[in-house]
């Protein structure tokens, strides 16, 4: 639930952040990590020259700011998700057992 919050706080400090701000990345990692990849890939998000998704994720994107809707895609491009998932799989040890 921390994690949660961590992530909500990260996406509320870019309402009226430029679509330039350094802060969008880190947000968009923060999500990818929190968020199930099964749950990003049914949402069917739109890429970034694609404004036109599926009606779930158009209310999504309806009552964000530009920034934040830019972190949410972000979050969403496969790279971010391979990438949030890197530091948890090196924290496996081979027999699939987390490290203590």
């Amino acid at each position: 639930m921390r994690q949660a919050y961590a992530v909500y706080a990260l996406l509320e400090a870019l309402v009226d952040a430029p679509l330039d701000d350094p802060r969008i990345a880190r947000a968009a990692q923060a999500v990818a990590e929190c968020v199930p990849g099964e749950v990003v890939a049914a949402l069917s998000l739109p890429s970034a020259t694609d404004t036109h998704g599926s009606a779930v994720t158009e209310m999504l994107f309806a009552d964000l700011a530009p920034a934040q809707s830019a972190a949410i895609q972000q979050a969403a491009d496969p790279r971010a998700a391979v990438a949030a998932m890197a530091p948890r799989m090196r924290r496996r040890l081979p027999g699939g057992h987390p490290q203590p």
